[in-house]
């Protein structure tokens, strides 16, 4: 039991260590970051965590280094060339963030990853299109059996309401159905 609980410290250090890190790079990263790039920004970090490169600030100033072209890797660094790459992901992250939404998303996650973006954004677009379009029709034809019902159930107290969505569905060409489960709330319903 010990030992789970000593792991379970190790990755809560391990996790502040990284948010710490991800907020001292980038502030607060944006929603629609993929989330390979999350998974390999934690990489990164863990890399220079693993080369004793821990405190957020000295990240900060890796990262600045590789963006001027100035990095002097560590003694502690136990793989130079996977501490190169994870400082440069790092500051070419920081980078990306500095475009639009759009060429962020194909500068980290490719132009197929974009594509899907603005693809999606554009069903949604439709989609909120599509069902207002659908609301507004789902009115008018509810208002219609209103109009059509108001008059014959003035007219016909006495009838059943399978007769009165009879009657609504033959002037309105609409699902008898639909039209005699709607009664209730249009108020037609025969008392």
């Amino acid at each position: 039991m010990g030992n789970i609980a000593a792991f379970s410290k190790v990755l809560a250090r391990r996790t502040a260590l990284e948010a710490e890190g991800i907020a001292k790079l980038y502030g607060k990263l944006p929603g629609w970051l993929p989330q390979p790039v999350m998974a390999r920004i934690r990489e990164a970090l863990c890399t220079l965590h693993n080369a004793g490169q821990v405190h957020p600030t000295r990240i900060g100033r890796l990262v600045a280094r590789v963006r001027r072209d100035e990095l002097i890797i560590p003694g502690s660094a136990v793989d130079s060339v996977d501490f190169i790459k994870s400082v440069s992901y790092l500051a070419h992250v920081q980078w990306a963030l500095s475009l639009s939404q759009s060429d962020a998303i194909r500068e980290l996650a490719g132009a197929d990853a974009e594509l899907g973006v603005r693809t999606r954004q554009q069903r949604r677009a439709f989609s909120a299109k599509g069902n207002a379009v659908r609301t507004d029709e789902a009115t008018a034809t509810r208002r219609a059996w209103q109009t059509v019902g108001s008059e014959l159930r003035r007219a016909h107290p006495d009838k059943s309401d399978l007769w009165l969505a009879k009657q609504i569905s033959q002037k309105t060409g609409d699902a008898v159905g639909s039209i005699r489960a709607a009664l209730g709330e249009l108020g037609l319903k025969k008392k």
